[in-house]
């Protein structure tokens, strides 16, 4: 089997999984969404359990202290990771 055959199938086979996962992904936000729409509260299946619960989120305000303290902000910025990623484009 050639190199280009190779990438070829490992190319449609990575496609098809990816479709896969997003129909299960839908699946699985359905249920979510039902399980929350139950309210608050733990939730038993046969062999999981799922507690739903609802918390207002803290986040900094990163702009806001940029502007309250430009040389902080300046002397703590840092860099990321670098991040490979393989997209999905059709033909």
């Amino acid at each position: 089997m050639s190199n280009n055959t190779k990438i070829l199938r490992l190319v449609d086979e990575y496609c098809a999984l990816n479709a896969q996962s997003k129909v299960l992904a839908e699946q699985a936000d359905a249920a979510k969404a039902k399980l929350i729409a139950l309210g608050d509260g733990s939730y038993n299946g046969t062999a999981h359990k799922v507690v739903v619960s609802t918390s207002i989120p803290v986040r900094f305000d990163s702009v806001a202290f940029k502007e309250a303290h430009p040389s902080l902000y300046e002397a703590f910025k840092a860099q990321g990771n670098p991040v490979t990623s393989a997209r999905i484009h059709g033909r």
